[in-house]
């Protein structure tokens, strides 16, 4: 078949995030995705069609390896009673920029 000797890794195994979002699974479910949309549904010869998903895939994948491990360092850097109430402060003034950041990169296709 024309897939022989082709090794694709994805999910967990490509890029690991921190497991505080649980991102791993919806990483490797829109991995499984775009994989098959790239490999099937475009043209050209299958390192085409690889690069095509790896290019497609990058982007996104950095951004929720970012975007999670910034709110995990956040969280952990609260050691203290003051800290907390500083946290909570911040979170108030920025949690909705924050998730409205995530949505708006996190809804768009694929």
């Amino acid at each position: 078949p024309w897939f022989r000797g082709r090794v694709v890794i994805g999910g967990d195994a490509a890029h690991t995030v921190a497991p505080h979002l649980t991102q791993g699974a919806a990483m490797a479910a829109e991995d499984a995705f775009v994989l098959v949309r790239e490999t099937l549904v475009g043209g050209g010869p299958i390192e085409a069609r690889l690069t095509r998903y790896t290019m497609k895939r990058y982007p996104r994948c950095a951004f929720v390896y970012a975007f999670s491990g910034q709110w995990l360092h956040d969280e952990q850097s609260v050691r203290s009673e003051r800290d907390m109430e500083a946290a909570r402060a911040e979170l108030t003034l920025n949690g909705s920029a924050r998730i409205g950041a995530s949505d708006r990169i996190l809804n768009e296709p694929i």
